[in-house]
């Protein structure tokens, strides 16, 4: 009688509630599977980016050691033939993601989301700084270096695994603190599929407006650009090496690509604001 009297006045039943409670369950676990996914992916990406800067960081190493011969290449073939495969693997897998996954639910906990903003913005800060403090350590050491190559290489070295550790903490705290970004997530998942294809119909509504949103935007997404100065300026350091013996002064390439893949990155973030 009690409950009856309950389910009269608040005009829910028990039923009701349980199927509330299990699908915030299924949206919730959704969430925290998504949220898992691309903390995975970020982590692979980041690693990529800096397994091509710390195989600079063997080469220049190999070569204070070795001095000039063609074995000094092969840790950074190698390093360079890991990121490939990071690169592959995570970017397929994001996109399997995306087309079994295209609407991710709104889950997002605010207290959550605050402490990532103050992570980022700390991550940020530091791994500009040591930046910065890379550069005027290797600017330091060369100086006080100067006449001895082969000290000058080894600094080469430190210089570019610093610079690994410091560019890849970017890319991942720049990937991990976009994944509450839920609607450019939808955006981009909307470019991967097409209304329909069995999808119900919320999600094929909400598919729908995400693709309409994507198609009148203005500003257009980057793609692999990144991913592919940086392969560009593997390319000419290796030319630059075998063709001219040019091992010491071309490692310069790698740095600077790490500067446009800065700049690709602002342009991109400054675009979709």
């Amino acid at each position: 009688m009690r409950e009856e009297l309950a389910e009269d006045a608040f005009g829910v039943s028990d039923d009701d509630l349980s199927a509330e409670e299990e699908a915030w369950e299924r949206s919730y676990g959704l969430y925290e599977r998504y949220d898992q996914h691309t903390d995975q992916f970020a982590l692979m990406i980041a690693l990529g980016v800096g397994l091509i800067l710390a195989g600079v960081a063997a080469l220049l190493f190999c070569y204070a050691r070795l001095g000039e011969t063609g074995l000094i290449v092969l840790p950074l073939l190698l390093c360079v033939a890991a990121a490939v495969f990071l690169f592959v693997y995570a970017g397929v897998g994001r996109e399997n993601f995306m087309r079994q996954f295209p609407v991710i639910p709104d889950c997002r906990d605010g207290e959550e989301m605050a402490h990532a903003g103050r992570v980022f913005r700390l991550g940020l800060a530091c791994s500009i700084a040591a930046i910065v403090a890379d550069v005027a350590l290797l600017v330091t050491l060369c100086v006080f270096f100067a006449g001895n190559e082969r000290a000058q290489v080894l600094c080469g070295a430190l210089f570019a695994l610093v610079l690994a550790l410091a560019v890849g903490t970017l890319v991942y705290l720049g990937i991990a603190h976009e994944k509450y970004d839920l609607e450019a997530y939808a955006k981009e998942a909307a470019k991967l599929l097409r209304p329909g294809d069995g999808l119900d119909e919320q999600i094929e509504a909400r598919l729908e407006a995400a693709l309409r949103r994507a198609v009148e935007a203005e500003d257009e997404e980057d793609g692999p650009w990144s991913g592919l100065i940086m392969l560009g300026a593997t390319i000419l350091f290796l030319l630059a090496g075998f063709l001219f013996d040019a091992w010491h002064p071309a490692w310069i390439l790698f740095l600077v690509g790490a500067l446009l893949c800065g700049v690709v990155e602002n342009r991109k973030k400054s675009g979709k604001k």
